[in-house]
């Protein structure tokens, strides 16, 4: 889609090819006129028409629209002033076409004293026109000539005096019809622009927001990492008892890492006693029960001994699921009473 300076020059030229095809249609009429009364000069002044026409689309850039513009106009008058009078045609034909031109490099022009100029300028060539006809229009030497035979010579200059002020209607029409449409494009350029910036605001705070959720889930994570590796930190008590304090809630990944980490350091540590301290658990997750059954089951099969310490009244009668052997299993009010257990 054209930018906003580009447009004006997109229409001018779909304005010019509008006039290089009405221009087309002089050539037809020309052929005739040349072979019929052996005058070129209808002939030529199309072909140079054409011509100008093409190389103002060539021409034509956002800074030299409207000189350019004008400039056309201004031969698109000439060319059908010359063709109408040597084809003996009418002053009215002229005023006709002209508006015609009026209207459309009008709006084109955009801009009221481009428009001002136009009408003015196509005023006085009108005017040339009729001067040039003048004996035509007011000699009635030939009783059987089609030119206004029978009109008074007041309704002469009231057809001159009105088709002058319809040129200057035609221009003010105009003036005022490409104001609204200037406005009115005006208006849309400044909604889009203000669509356009929102959406950047928009798609800007989305980057904001989307480098704060990347940030937060790497900060999760690292604080989760952090929790874990304080979770699973086992400590030696002496050669063979290993202590591992339980601090938080446990979910089933937090569980499993535990529980992979823990057997494999008394694996390790040859262990055989393992203490753990519930000091801190005051509630018994399904996913801690579940933990702590397999951590018992996998250090029985170690050959080591397991002793819960610290085990809160909260959380005592969710431990009876677990149907623990006393024999494999015990238990000590404190930290400090199980390791005299050892």
């Amino acid at each position: 889609m054209p930018d906003s300076k580009q447009l004006p020059v997109e229409r001018a030229k779909l304005y010019a090819r509008i006039m290089l095809g009405i221009t087309a249609l002089f050539l037809p009429i020309s052929i005739f006129d040349w072979a019929n009364v052996q005058s070129q000069i209808n002939f030529y002044v199309a072909i140079v028409h054409g011509l100008l026409i093409v190389g103002y689309m060539f021409l034509l850039k956002p800074n030299n629209l409207y000189p350019l513009t004008f400039v056309l106009h201004f031969a698109s008058s000439i060319t059908v002033a010359v063709v109408n009078h040597n084809i003996g045609g009418f002053v009215s034909y002229n005023f006709a076409i002209i508006c015609i031109e009026l209207m459309g490099t009008g709006f084109i022009l955009g801009r009221a004293r481009w428009i001002i100029a136009a009408t003015a300028m196509s005023i006085i060539i009108h005017l040339i026109a009729i001067i040039n006809e003048i004996t035509l229009f007011w000699s009635f030497s030939d009783p059987n000539s089609l030119i206004m035979m029978s009109v008074s010579d007041n309704y002469k200059y009231l057809a001159i005096v009105s088709q002058t002020i319809l040129l200057l209607g035609t221009g003010a029409i105009i003036t005022i019809l490409t104001h609204v449409i200037n406005q009115r494009e005006y208006e849309l350029e400044q909604s889009r622009q203000a669509m356009q910036q929102r959406s950047d605001e928009l798609a800007a705070l989305a980057i904001r927001l989307e480098t704060s959720n990347q940030q937060l889930v790497s900060t999760e994570t690292t604080l989760r990492q952090t929790v874990d590796a304080l979770t699973v930190a086992a400590l030696p008590v002496g050669d063979d008892v290993v202590v591992l304090p339980l601090i938080g809630g446990f979910d089933t990944q937090r569980a499993k890492a535990v529980e992979d980490s823990l057997l494999s350091y008394i694996h390790e540590q040859r262990a055989n006693t393992l203490i753990l301290d519930l000091t801190s658990v005051l509630v018994a997750s399904d996913s801690l029960l579940t933990m702590l059954e397999r951590i018992i089951q996998g250090a029985k099969l170690l050959g080591t001994r397991v002793i819960l310490a610290g085990l809160q009244p909260e959380v005592a009668p969710m431990m009876v699921q677990l149907k623990l052997n006393r024999q494999t299993v015990l238990s000590a009010p404190t930290l400090a009473a199980a390791l005299e257990l050892r």
